[in-house]
């Protein structure tokens, strides 16, 4: 891994841009693509125009593609089991109680675009209870977290993902709090207080940043 990062420092070349060898266009999954296209048309990030062409163009308009062999960005996103390419590559939600109780969990190891679909309705149907109030008669529903927030924390634990680790992106849930990890790596020079000030938009797989943006998962500023 380090001498990965060190190659991409001099280069500029990311480990998200290898090709791979053993898997064409015809082997993704169709279900990603139909997520995808639905997702980039809904949130008016692409035109029906734009989506309306076969798969390995629409990968190739996505950078995803290099010399007619997919990258490993354009697996991990689209193929139905991106561990091929790197163990680890999944989504793991665990309900805890105190300490290291845990109760019940998932482990959800497809494509990233369909895992993006259905992991926060996921979190909110299964592991969040929600405060029930009344209002004019008019049941009311209040969860610990706000649903927007938690969108944003989970896609960007997603995207901004060092794959190389080969580590999967764990969701902690607990009566009190929620922990969303993975192994992100900061851009060079960064530390936590730059985030926390105001500062560019420098993804570390930007490729599958820019796919998630299409799709509207993400925001480009």
């Amino acid at each position: 891994i380090a001498l990965s990062q060190f190659i991409m420092r001099k280069t500029g070349f990311r480990w998200e841009d290898v090709t791979v060898d053993n898997i064409t266009v015809d082997d993704l999954d169709d279900e990603s693509f139909k997520i995808f296209r639905r997702e980039a048309l809904r949130r008016k990030r692409m035109t029906q125009e734009e989506l309306d062409i076969p798969n390995d163009e629409l990968l190739n308009k996505l950078h995803l593609m290099t010399d007619g062999k997919l990258k490993r960005s354009a697996v991990l996103l689209f193929y139905h089991d991106p561990a091929i390419v790197q163990n680890g590559s999944y989504v793991q939600i665990g309900k805890f109680g105190e300490g290291a109780d845990l109760q019940y969990q998932d482990v959800l190891e497809g494509s990233l675009i369909t895992t993006a679909d259905k992991v926060v309705d996921l979190i909110y149907l299964k592991y969040l209870k929600a405060k029930i109030t009344y209002e004019h008669d008019r049941r009311l529903e209040t969860y610990p977290f706000a649903r927007e927030a938690v969108r944003e924390a989970v896609y960007n634990a997603i995207i901004h993902n060092c794959y190389m680790f080969g580590a999967p992106i764990q969701i902690r849930i607990e009566d009190e709090a929620m922990i969303i990890s993975n192994c992100c790596i900061l851009p060079e020079g960064w530390t936590v207080e730059t985030l926390m000030e105001a500062h560019n938009s420098r993804p570390y797989n930007p490729d599958m940043a820019n796919v998630f943006y299409r799709a509207g998962y993400i925001e480009h500023w």
